[in-house]
């Protein structure tokens, strides 16, 4: 079963590659609207389903090291499996 997600970030002043890290985090299933694709989350916020075994520091550290390999340099991160959540807004 998989697990909901969220995450958000904040690049260096140095590299402010965030195409290069939407694209990361969408293959990883993470993406900038809420699952059912209602709400457009807020900017540098995404949110997806992850296997059932992973942990807010495992997600973290996967996204942390896929970063540093492509080059995109984070500033800040923060992760949450959540178990329920409640938007409101549009899909734009």
């Amino acid at each position: 079963m998989a697990r909901l997600v969220f995450v958000t970030f904040d690049l260096t002043m140095e590299n402010q590659d965030y195409k290069t890290a939407y694209q990361l985090l969408g293959k990883m299933g993470l993406y900038v609207k809420e699952p059912e694709g209602k709400i457009a989350l807020p900017n540098t916020s995404v949110m997806g389903r992850v296997p059932d075994g992973w942990s807010a520091d495992f997600l973290r550290q996967r996204i942390t090291d896929q970063f540093r390999a492509a080059g995109v340099n984070l500033s800040q991160i923060f992760c949450a499996v959540v178990s329920d959540y409640a938007g409101m807004g549009k899909a734009e």
